[in-house]
C-alpha cells in the first residue's frame, strides 16, 4: 500500500510539472537517491529515495514540492546472563519512512550552467518503526511503533545543467521525521522546462 500511495505522489509530481512548463519562468522535476543515518537505530545507515518539483520564478526564490520514502534494516547482538552460562542473541529493528512535503527555496548563487541552492520543506511524516528487545526476563518482545506527524526537512546543493535540460547534482539535508534528527547525502537527478535554452538567475 505504502509503494502505491508514492508512485501515485511520483506521478502527481511529474504532472504538475508538465502543466506548469509553459506558465512560469522554469520548472523542473528531479529523482534523488542516497546513504541517510537513521537516530536511535542499531546501525543508523539507511537508503532513501525522493522525487520534487521546483517551480521558479523570475526570482532566486522558488517553491518546492517533495515526496520521498527512506528505510532501514540493522540488527544488534544482546549478551543474556543466566545463573549458568551467557548466551547471545541478535536483536533486529527496521524503519520505514514516507514523506511529504513543501516549501520554499533560494538559489544562493547561479550562472547559466550551475547553481547552489537551499529548500526546507515542512509537511507530513507517516513513520514506522520495529524492533526487537529483551525484557527482564530475558524474553524477546517484539514491538512497534508508528510516528505519524510533523516532518521538516533542510537540503542544501549543487547541481549543474547538461545541454538544454538535463542536470545532475548532489546535496546534503538535515531531516525532522518521528521525532528523530536524521541527515542524508544523495545524487540529484533533473529535467528542466523553460521559456529559454539556458536557465539563468537574476541578479
Amino acid at each position: 500500500m505504502k509503494r502505491r500511495i508514492l508512485m501515485l505522489a511520483v506521478c502527481l509530481v511529474g504532472f504538475f510539472s508538465l502543466s506548469f512548463s509553459q506558465i512560469h519562468r522554469w520548472t523542473q522535476w528531479s529523482l534523488s537517491g542516497g546513504y541517510e543515518s537513521f537516530a536511535h537505530t542499531f546501525e543508523k545507515g539507511g537508503k532513501m529515495f525522493s522525487a520534487d518539483f521546483d517551480l521558479h520564478f523570475n526570482s532566486r526564490w522558488y517553491g518546492s514540492l517533495l515526496v520521498g520514502m527512506s528505510g532501514y534494516e540493522g540488527q544488534q547482538t544482546d549478551v543474556l546472563h543466566y545463573p549458568d552460562e551467557d548466551i547471545c542473541d541478535i536483536k533486529n529493528d527496521k524503519k520505514t519512512q514516507i514523506l511529504f512535503g513543501i516549501g520554499p527555496g533560494f538559489d544562493l548563487f547561479g550562472n547559466q550552467l550551475d547553481r547552489f541552492y537551499a529548500v526546507f520543506y515542512g509537511g507530513y511524516a507517516i513513520v514506522k518503526y520495529d524492533y526487537e528487545y529483551h525484557d527482564e526476563n530475558n524474553v524477546k518482545q517484539f514491538p512497534d511503533e508508528n510516528k505519524n506527524g510533523f516532518m521538516g526537512m533542510l537540503r542544501l546543493g549543487y547541481e549543474h545543467q547538461f545541454g538544454r535540460s538535463f542536470t545532475m547534482g548532489v546535496f546534503g539535508q538535515g531531516e525532522y521525521a518521528g521525532g528523530e534528527l536524521n541527515w542524508g547525502l544523495g545524487l540529484r537527478l533533473g529535467w528542466r522546462y523553460a521559456d529559454f535554452h539556458k536557465k539563468k538567475v537574476r541578479k
